[in-house]
């Protein structure tokens, strides 16, 4: 009898201890956070991916009451960045501001990437989708779409565009546009995207893809033509821009994408915490003022349609990536 007494007084401090351990637990995610919160990313200060996330850390800042850092840590194809975080305690006080190229692109490009951004992140929610527009040397006979492809296909092999380098989103988003309609147009890859358009518009390259801020002021320039937007709808910044989906390519889209990323294994309170907070940053005056001029579109969404999103991206891309025969390593 008393052996059974001092088994159930065991059980019973036991539970106690447990139910302590979870309440404790419970209330450190509900008051979360407590103090700073780092945002990494993986890219260089001043580039499109760091603008969004300064503006976002701050909105971020001004919803919980506790500031939220953004620290660089570029190299090797945002791939240091996301490493960093990968391997990051996943108690929400380190946190990714990350983008196609990194969780989408990259597992198809390289064999031997140190993380799957599928199973080691914990998505929060889409910021923003940057559309990316074709754009065509302003000699080209083409004034639409379906003029382009005609053209091309009458001078099969002789024709080339330009991207700013291999594995870039410009240059898988020409590769699934040449398998769709069957083009035969070669690569010439660039040094980034500035160096493709300045021989674009001399006339060494015949069309590329590139983004609003790049081609919008050109296009208006009369430098260039645009003949499509790579999405499935047309921006809210240049409706009068047809989507190539419309043109003849149904279901075409190659829109890149910049959104809010923890490690795997961060509680879903706090994620859910995140994803609120972060809901109302992306349709503030500040970012959408500087989504404006970035010619990029704000994006809501719960933790789990950005789960959603992501597993269909790596899986898209990562089809284009091999029926092309890119790899990188």
């Amino acid at each position: 009898m008393g052996i059974n007494r001092a088994r159930a007084r065991l059980a019973a401090v036991t539970l106690v201890s447990m139910i302590g351990t979870w309440a404790g637990s419970a209330s450190a995610q509900s008051a979360y956070p407590t103090g700073p919160v780092r945002i990494v990313v993986g890219w260089p200060p001043g580039q499109t991916t760091d603008i969004v996330a300064r503006v976002v850390a701050e909105q971020l800042s001004r919803e919980v009451g506790q500031p939220f850092v953004v620290e660089n840590k570029p190299g090797a194809a945002g791939i240091i960045g996301t490493e960093f975080v990968k391997n990051a305690k996943p108690d929400g006080y380190t946190l990714s501001i990350n983008s196609t190229g990194p969780m989408a692109i990259n597992p198809g490009l390289y064999k031997q990437l140190p993380y799957d951004p599928v199973k080691d992140f914990a998505p929060v929610g889409m910021i923003v989708k940057v559309p990316i527009y074709f754009a065509v040397n302003k000699d080209v006979p083409a004034n639409n779409f379906a003029e382009f492809v005609t053209y091309v296909k009458a001078n099969p092999g002789k024709l080339a565009y330009g991207s700013g380098g291999n594995g870039t989103t410009a240059q898988l988003a020409s590769e699934m546009l040449k398998g769709l309609t069957g083009m035969d147009l070669n690569h010439i890859p660039y040094k980034g995207n500035p160096a493709a358009m300045t021989d674009m518009i001399g006339g060494r390259v015949i069309a590329m893809f590139d983004s609003a801020p790049s081609v919008i002021p050109r296009y208006k320039a009369g430098q260039i033509k645009v003949l499509g937007i790579a999405a499935l709808s047309r921006s809210v910044n240049e409706p009068n821009i047809p989507t190539i989906a419309e043109q003849g390519v149904p279901g075409f889209e190659a829109m890149t994408w910049i959104g809010l990323f923890a490690p795997a294994g961060t509680p879903r309170p706090i994620i859910d915490r995140l994803n609120a907070a972060l809901n109302k940053a992306v349709m503030s005056p500040a970012l959408s003022t500087t989504l404006e001029k970035l010619g990029a579109e704000p994006a809501q969404s719960t933790p789990d349609e950005f789960a959603a999103t992501l597993k269909k991206e790596v899986a898209s891309w990562g089809k284009v990536i091999h029926d092309a025969g890119i790899k990188l390593d």
